[in-house]
C-alpha cells in the first residue's frame, strides 16, 4: 500500500555509517514497501545521481552509473533483503537500553522496539527526512507505517499505541490521536528515552529524576491502626486454629 509522499529531500543522509544501518533499513522500507522511491529526485531516468541516498545505504558503488528505474528498484531490494537478514544483529547496540526499558517499565518486545524507533527518529537527521516524506499522517497510518517498518502486525502495533496502552498511560510516549501530523509530531517520548537508549552507564533513577519521583518507603505500623485491633485478633485466633487442624491433619496422615 502506498502513501502520499512528497518530494524527497536527503541532505542528511551523507552523515549516515554503518552503525546506523538499521536505520537504513526502516529509509529501505519507506521507500519500497511506502513507495517512496518513485518520488527521488531524478526519477526514473537519473536515480543513481543522488550521492548522498547511496552512500548512506550503502550503495555507494553504484553512483552515477546508467541503469533502468526496474534495475535500480531490484537494487534497493537486494539491498533491503540483505539488511533484513540482519536485523537482529542491526538492533544488537539497542539492545542493553531496550532492554533496561523493559525491566524498569515492564514493557513488551513491540513496545520496546516502537519507542527505539521513536527515540531514533527524534534524534534528527535522515530518518526523520525520509519520514517527513510520508506526509501528514492519522493515527491508521501511523500504526500502518510502524507495522511496515518494525515489521510487526498491525494489530499488535494498534495494541502497543492504544489510548489506554501502558506506553501512553506510563507517558513514556505521547500519541496525538485527533489530528494528523508528520510521522516524528504524532509520536512524542518522554524527554530521556534516548538517553536510556544510548548511554549506558547513568542510572535510570538519574534520567528519570526530573519526570518521576520515587515515592518514600513506608514507616507504619500496626500501632497506627488502634481501630482495627479486634478485627486483627479475630483474624489471628483464626489463623492460628487453621494452622493447628493443617498439622493434625498431616501427623495423621503420616
Amino acid at each position: 500500500m502506498n502513501l502520499h509522499f512528497c518530494r524527497i529531500s536527503l541532505s542528511t543522509l551523507s552523515s549516515l555509517h554503518v552503525e546506523h544501518e538499521l536505520c537504513a533499513l526502516w529509509v529501505l522500507r519507506m521507500l519500497l514497501d511506502l513507495g517512496a522511491w518513485k518520488c527521488m529526485p531524478g526519477y526514473p531516468n537519473k536515480l543513481t545521481s543522488n550521492d548522498e541516498l547511496l552512500l548512506g545505504l550503502g550503495l555507494d558503488e553504484y553512483i552515477d552509473h546508467e541503469m533502468t528505474s526496474l534495475t535500480f528498484h531490484e537494487l534497493l531490494c537486494q539491498r533491503r533483503a540483505y539488511l533484513a537478514k540482519q536485523e537482529t544483529l542491526l538492533y544488537q547496540p539497542l539492545e542493553p537500553g531496550m532492554r533496561r526499558l523493559g525491566e524498569t517499565f515492564w514493557i513488551n518486545e513491540v513496545e520496546q522496539h516502537i519507542l527505539a524507533f521513536v527515540g531514533l527518529i527524534h534524534e534528527g537527521g535522515f530518518l526523520d527526512d525520509i519520514a517527513d516524506t510520508l506526509g501528514m499522517l492519522n493515527s491508521n497510518k501511523v500504526i500502518l507505517t510502524l507495522s511496515v517498518l518494525l515489521g510487526y502486525p498491525k494489530a499488535e502495533v494498534k495494541l502497543a499505541l492504544a489510548k489506554n496502552g501502558y506506553l501512553n498511560r506510563s507517558g513514556l510516549l505521547r500519541i496525538d490521536y485527533k489530528k494528523s501530523y508528520e510521522l516524528r509530531k504524532k509520536l512524542e517520548p518522554l524527554a530521556c528515552i534516548a538517553d536510556m537508549l544510548f548511554d549506558g552507564t547513568s542510572k535510570i533513577e538519574d534520567l528519570l529524576a526530573t519526570h518521576y519521583t520515587p515515592a518514600l518507603q513506608s514507616d507504619l505500623e500496626l500501632d497506627h491502626y488502634p481501630h482495627l485491633k479486634e478485627y486483627l485478633s479475630d483474624l489471628q485466633l483464626f489463623l492460628d486454629r487453621s494452622i493447628s487442624l493443617k498439622r493434625c491433619e498431616s501427623k495423621q496422615n503420616n
